[in-house]
């Protein structure tokens, strides 16, 4: 999971980033899913990807990032 957290990044290829993105935010719906069973650094790094996809300008993006983010907080710490 950690490799394809930090090995995702924005390429001109759009149907490339769209698949790459898929990939990585179904890895955080598995973070999700595990909640506190998931490793602290697996969320911790999520909470920060987020934040980042919260920043781009591609409204998509932004929204799944803020939606993810909210399922995020009822992740017990």
């Amino acid at each position: 999971m950690m490799k394809i957290m930090n090995k995702t990044e924005v390429t001109k290829n759009v149907n490339r980033n769209n698949s790459d993105h898929s990939i990585l935010f179904e890895v955080f719906n598995l973070i999700i899913h595990y909640g506190d069973d998931s490793y602290e650094i697996l969320r911790e790094d999520t909470i920060k990807l987020l934040g980042q996809y919260i920043d781009v300008r591609e409204p998509n993006i932004k929204y799944l990032a803020l939606e993810t983010m909210s399922r995020m907080q009822g992740i017990d710490k």
